[in-house]
């Protein structure tokens, strides 16, 4: 496929997932459509259910499926890459599309609230797409559906993951989509048993569903997630008599390193921002370890980027099979990002996810300390690591002289643009 025909594919796809989506949302509400949850032909309970459970249990293999890594890694040779998503999001419209034409009632009336009860599940109803919708739009809406990839691949532009920001809802559940499905499936005035079939079917898949993706999110993001894990329940907000801090990402935590690092990845311990480089209490306060003879003062991205502008030796921080891991990497500052030149082909296969068009998220430090003087700097940033496995984009970057810091090594060159970057410098006080 040319650039021109995956962009106009990926928006086909898209427009499809707008009508499948106007559809679901009157289906589950047995509205405006010609024919809902609760409409249709009738058939005897347990063809009826048996019907229903095999048209869920296609559109769960193949939402399970399409979306681990190792069939990822598959599929991308036969559909190309900068498709692939826009692939996965055109089966699922057809599977759900399958599921509302087959669709059979199932009769039986669980409970029917009047009045309140009902004007109060209405709203529930509405509020759970309303929770659904937005929270694809505080990762990237059009990257999740395919869009962003295409249009990427159609301007010719290095693709890179956006990142995981633990911002709004995913600073209070992990898994807001979801949730919203959740309190959509369960939302019924009039719950019958064949919408009792769909939600308690739904919500089994949902759990399990969320199992595979976190372990994919834990195996390639490493601890940063395991952290945000901790922290953040994954579907039902706990209750809090505090304001959570608004500093940190599922980019502080996903991506500790940027946290997607945010996404630590997307995501190893690193510190979640620049409080725990200096003191909360000002920009310049006494180093105890320098018996008062030095003082710490926080660097803004404009002066952390003239440290380093230079290029030289650095070290690549992420979480490798062996654990929290620092390797020495030389560097070039090319475009505002981070060109790192590594050797070590064991740790090269550990920065990669292994999920289509999702970079490992690192930390590259860099540093100058004199340590009879008690002066010196570190600046820290964060982003995606993106490998440069073509040609076209190691040639530059070896002709402007870029190295591994071993000799007579492969060189293997990975990209990475900040998210966040920030640095101390110790002065004599």
């Amino acid at each position: 496929m040319t650039a021109v025909i995956v962009l106009l594919y990926a928006a086909a796809v898209y427009l499809l997932f707008l009508a499948v989506l106007g559809y679901a949302v009157g289906f589950f509400a047995d509205f405006g459509v010609r024919k809902g949850i609760d409409q249709g032909p009738h058939a005897a309970v347990p063809v009826a259910a048996g019907t229903d459970l095999l048209l869920l249990l296609l559109f769960a293999v193949q939402h399970t499926v399409m979306a681990r890594p190792w069939f990822k890694r598959r599929w991308i040779r036969i559909v190309p890459e900068p498709a692939e998503r826009a692939t996965f999001v055109l089966a699922a419209n057809l599977a759900l599309a399958l599921l509302f034409w087959l669709w059979r009632p199932v009769g039986g009336t669980v409970w029917n609230l009047p009045g309140p009860g009902a004007a109060v599940l209405g709203a529930g109803y509405a509020a759970g797409w309303v929770v659904a919708l937005s929270s694809t739009f505080l990762i990237s809406h059009f990257d999740m559906l395919g869009l962003r990839q295409a249009w990427q691949h159609a301007r010719r532009a290095s693709y890179s993951p956006p990142p995981f920001t633990e911002r709004g809802l995913y600073r209070r559940i992990r898994h807001p989509l979801m949730a919203g499905f959740l309190i959509v499936f369960w939302s019924a005035p009039t719950m019958t048993a064949g919408r009792l079939l769909f939600a308690a079917a739904a919500t089994g898949y949902i759990v399990v569903g969320v199992a595979f993706e976190e372990h994919d999110l834990k195996r390639s993001l490493g601890d940063a997630y395991a952290a945000y894990r901790a922290r953040v329940p994954a579907l039902i907000p706990r209750p809090s008599l505090r304001r959570s801090s608004p500093g940190l990402s599922r980019s502080a935590a996903l991506r500790r390193p940027r946290a997607t690092a945010g996404q630590a990845a997307r995501v190893g311990a690193m510190p979640d921002d620049e409080a725990d480089l200096s003191s909360p209490s000002g920009p310049a306060v006494p180093d105890p370890g320098a018996n008062a003879r030095s003082v710490l003062e926080r660097l803004g991205e404009a002066e952390c980027m003239d440290l380093i502008a230079e290029g030289g030796l650095g070290r690549l921080v992420f979480t490798s099979r062996y654990g929290l891991t620092a390797l020495p990497v030389a560097y070039k500052i090319d475009g505002g990002s981070f060109v790192l030149g590594t050797w070590d082909p064991v740790f090269d296969e550990d920065l990669r996810t292994g999920i289509a068009h999702a970079d490992y998220q690192v930390a590259v430090e860099v540093d100058q300390i004199d340590v009879q003087a008690h002066e010196g700097w570190v600046v820290l940033a964060r982003g995606a690591a993106h490998h440069l496995d073509s040609e076209a984009e190691r040639a530059p970057l070896i002709d402007a002289g870029l190295e591994p810091w071993a000799e007579d090594v492969p060189a293997h060159f990975i990209r990475v643009s900040p998210t966040t970057i920030f640095g101390v410098r110790a002065r004599r006080g």
